[in-house]
Order: C-alpha cells, then structure tokens, then sequence
C-alpha cells in the first residue's frame, strides 16, 4: 500500500516545525535572561 502524499507533507510539515521550535526556544530563553540581567 502507498502512503497517501498527503500524510506525508503534514508529517513532513510537523518535522520543520518541532525544528524551528527548537531553534527558536534557547534564543527566547537568552532574550529573557538577558532582560531580568538588565531589570536587575
């Protein structure tokens, strides 16, 4: 049996975005810290 296209993509789409949210949380973690730095 052939995997539906469709599957793919949106498993394809889910892969992208776990990576962008990996890639996006240290650097929201940095912008905070550094923020309470100054606030302190």
């Amino acid at each position: 049996a052939k995997t539906p296209t469709r599957l793919l993509n949106i498993s394809r789409q889910f892969m992208e975005f776990k990576k962008l949210q990996r890639n996006i949380n240290p650097c929201d973690m940095d912008a905070r810290s550094e923020l309470n730095g100054y606030r302190s």
